[in-house]
């Protein structure tokens, strides 16, 4: 093991290495007092379900060690929601379910992949107070931490393969899982008219339209890795598109698409809605965003029959959809946030959040934001991430 890949292993390791395999010693290891800390990040953790407890909790450091050995784990690198059981009319929500990226893995080239890597931390709040399933057989995951791990054999796009570990978060101990457990199919993924630098080191859960399942997609090498539950297909996904039509746009770790969660008050939970894309502008990933004068940020979409989402998003009809685009704009003085209809209309957004980055691991990326009672927006915004309140 080289210099570079032993310091990355260390990294790893930091909370809840078994043993000292970065230089320290057994009886550390079995520090109670560690072994408390441990205990306390893991129970704010099942305290803060998507971060919707307690909306800055899944960025505490020790939480961050314990799920991916990092430092600090950003509200837009990752994705987190209830997974999909069924869509359609009648059709079900499952577990809610988080994947936090490990930035270390995923900013390496493919070739590094001969040597299984660790390469996004889950954790499963199953049911989560609510009415639903607390597994998603499919992945094979139950309530509590996960690890996957992914491979390359060969260095080529058709070499890779990833297993999920149960029980510990990639933070815990260094040693791989043997070769006979990457048996999920990983499917490498470009888009035309692309580069490197329109792959950001982000994760995102996404849906297979031919099995109806849900499937993992993350930054793998140069390029977007589709990892699936099994079969020998390549995954159908719903294309992303912005309103500036730009290549990159295309590529799914700087936005995000799900369906969108409608509460059914009869039955005491929510149930998959239409389906929704946010879409991040390339603006805001610039070197200097323009964002005294204000910046087109994102383009919310709702597909098919919006219902309430019209009025939520101030949606503009168009064809079997509707769309916005979300503005936002920091004078220095006052936050704003505003939801336009073309050139001429547009609404101000309820309300936006700030959390402060600590570590800049990537900026320019957008996701939902989940609840049951309806998605708000994680963005990149000047220095840090912002919840927005459509």
């Amino acid at each position: 093991m080289d210099v570079t890949r032993n310091a990355m292993w260390c990294a790893l390791a930091l909370a809840l290495s078994a043993l000292g395999a970065c230089g320290g010693d057994e009886d550390a290891a079995k520090d109670p007092a560690a072994d408390d800390g441990a205990a306390r990040a893991l129970a704010a953790i099942e305290a803060s379900p998507c971060d919707i407890a307690a909306a800055w909790a899944l960025s505490d450091s020790a939480i961050a060690a314990i799920l991916t050995g990092e430092a600090r784990i950003d509200a837009e690198v990752g994705d987190c929601q209830r997974l999909v059981m069924s869509a359609g009319p009648g059709g079900e929500f499952g577990p809610l379910v988080g994947l936090f990226p490990l930035d270390a893995t995923l900013e390496l080239p493919r070739a590094d992949y001969a040597t299984p890597l660790p390469a996004a931390a889950i954790y499963s709040w199953g049911a989560a107070g609510g009415g639903y399933p607390a597994a998603y057989p499919a992945l094979g995951l139950g309530v509590g931490a996960h690890c996957l791990w992914m491979r390359n054999v060969g260095d080529g796009a058709g070499g890779w393969r990833a297993t999920i570990v149960a029980g510990a978060g990639c933070g815990r101990g260094v040693l791989p899982p043997p070769d006979s457990a990457f048996a999920l199919p990983v499917f490498e993924r470009t888009y035309a008219d692309t580069d490197a630098a329109d792959y950001p080191r982000t994760a995102r859960w996404e849906w297979d339209l031919d099995s109806g399942s849900q499937l993992i997609g993350l930054k793998c090498g140069d390029a977007w890795c589709a990892v699936m539950a099994g079969g020998g297909a390549p995954p159908r996904t719903q294309p992303l598109e912005g309103g500036m039509l730009v290549a990159r746009e295309k590529v799914p770790g700087w936005s995000d698409a799900q369906h969108l969660a409608v509460f059914d008050s009869a039955a005491g939970r929510a149930r998959p809605g239409p389906w929704g894309a946010v879409v991040a502008y390339p603006g805001i990933a610039a070197a200097a965003p323009a964002w005294v004068e204000g910046l087109l940020a994102a383009r919310i979409t709702v597909f098919g029959t919006a219902g309430r989402f019209a009025d939520r998003f101030y949606l503009q009809p168009e064809g079997d959809s509707g769309h916005d685009d979300l503005i936002l704009r920091f004078p220095g003085m006052q936050d704003e946030a505003w939801l336009q209809q073309g050139p001429m209309r547009r609404r101000k957004a309820r309300g936006i959040r700030f959390a402060p980055r600590l570590a800049q691991v990537v900026a320019g990326a957008v996701r939902w934001r989940w609840a049951e009672t309806g998605e708000s927006i994680w963005i990149s915004c000047p220095s840090g991430v912002c919840a927005v309140a459509p």
